[in-house]
């Protein structure tokens, strides 16, 4: 990436301290020291490169799952889409109807505290062993009590890239950095 597309001038790139996306579905998620930003030194465009998309969104579901604050409705479409299953294999797989899953996901109908840790648990056991550089303990969330949702106090959920091995390789992979309340 060394060419502006817009205008085929040279683009100067920049490692960001600290980037919020609010494009993964789930707000609250910082990108620390792990997001390059290009800019343009012409027409000002600006392409912001975030390494491994894919890994970063199993890693902020496996976080969120850990978390004992109740899921709202964009949480459920979020681990539900991470695990990259439509309505329809949710609900097979926790035992419902799609119009309950879709009344979650719609903040129509809260859900139940069985049905939660269990999406949780699947969550952990569909995507931890993808997401080397996130602690895993499935046994916390069969003893997890559900905080209740608080209004106005945001969750926040900071990732980096961190090096890890990984099957006798060095990789660069998203570990958490802190979690605020």
């Amino acid at each position: 990436m060394n060419e502006c597309e817009a205008c085929g001038e040279r683009l100067a790139k920049t490692r960001l301290h600290e980037f919020r996306d609010e494009l993964l579905g789930l707000s609250g998620v910082i990108l620390v020291d792990s997001v390059d930003e290009f800019r343009c030194t012409k027409c000002g465009e600006r392409i912001v490169s975030i390494p491994d998309l894919a890994g970063l969104i199993k890693a902020v579901a496996v976080t969120r799952a850990k978390i004992s604050r109740k899921l709202r409705g964009r949480d459920v479409r979020f681990l539900r889409k991470a695990m990259e299953w439509n309505a329809k294999t949710l609900a097979q797989n926790l035992g419902i109807s799609e119009g309950t899953v879709s009344r979650w996901e719609n903040d129509k109908e809260p859900m139940g505290p069985s049905s939660e840790k269990l999406l949780r648990l699947i969550v952990l056991i569909e995507l931890g062993e993808e997401t080397p550089g996130i602690e895993v303990d499935q046994s916390s969330v069969a003893r997890m009590a559900i905080d209740p949702f608080e209004r106005g106090k945001a969750l926040e959920l900071a990732f980096q890239l961190v090096p890890k091995r990984v099957n006798k390789k060095r990789h660069r992979v998203w570990g958490e950095v802190r979690e605020a309340a």
